[in-house]
């Protein structure tokens, strides 16, 4: 019950692919706000 390894490979490979996916979703959703906003005006 030591606390090594609090951060294990497989955290830190999570913890990547979220924060891509996490990335991605903002980039896109970025677009369709700046797309939704050009098609209003």
């Amino acid at each position: 019950m030591s606390g090594v390894g609090d951060s294990t490979p497989l955290q830190s490979c999570l913890q990547s692919v979220i924060e891509h996916i996490v990335d991605q979703i903002v980039t896109i959703a970025d677009g369709i706000i700046k797309k939704g906003s050009r098609v209003e005006d």
